[in-house]
């Protein structure tokens, strides 16, 4: 089961984005999904093996804000090559839930290099009301995971915006020898805002290995 709550940021700007007003900051709601994990570390007793398998994630715009809205998606990468992850737009376009197939990191006898790091790229073309700008603050999974000793495993995750050259940060690592299940919550650093007023592209690239 996973639990995903991200921190969704917005302000009022004008022109001049320095002088924007802070107007809203919250942690949108629990998602709730029957069934579906981030991800699962399997160790091997007799050999060296993890498996790392992300099966879905849900991202929410909120419904504090009207004219806010989810226009156009797409995803693409080697832990959602086409036609293994499917997408489910919510009818008011501010949340969209991913399904994945084949997000399994592994490694360990049999495992080829490129079985070893996966990633997902998401993107999203967003609406923006006049006066609005938005920002992604971070997330937090419920997760469980058992790993040996001397064995480490990373999920990660950045944003950004085609209309800037920066991205902001965000990642979890597990060191066995380790057992563990609940939250794993991480804030993305440093915040970036959307362009103020104005429609904006976001991209939004999961890793692990």
């Amino acid at each position: 089961m996973l639990s995903e709550l991200l921190k969704y940021r917005t302000r009022t700007c004008n022109d001049f984005p320095q002088t924007c007003s802070d107007i809203h900051s919250r942690y949108l709601p629990s998602i709730k999904a029957s069934g579906f994990r981030y991800f699962n570390l399997h160790m091997s007793s007799i050999t060296t093996l993890i498996t790392v398998t992300l099966l879905s994630s849900l991202y929410i715009l909120g419904a504090f804000a009207q004219g806010y809205g989810i226009t156009n998606y797409g995803a693409i990468g080697t832990g959602c090559p086409s036609g293994t992850v499917s997408t489910d737009l919510a009818d008011d376009s501010k949340d969209i839930a991913l399904t994945y197939k084949s997000f399994t990191v592994s490694t360990g006898p049999g495992a080829d290099d490129s079985d070893e790091r996966k990633n997902c790229q998401l993107t999203l073309s967003v609406k923006v009301p006049a006066g609005y700008q938005f920002a992604l603050g971070g997330f937090n999974h419920t997760a469980s995971y058992a790993i040996s000793s001397g064995v480490q495993a990373t999920v990660s995750s950045f944003y950004y915006f085609q209309t800037t050259t920066t991205d902001a940060k965000g990642s979890a690592s597990f060191s066995g020898p380790a057992k563990y299940n609940g939250n794993v919550a991480r804030g993305y650093a440093p915040t970036i805002w959307s362009p103020c007023s104005q429609s904006a592209v976001v991209g939004i690239n999961i890793a692990a290995r």
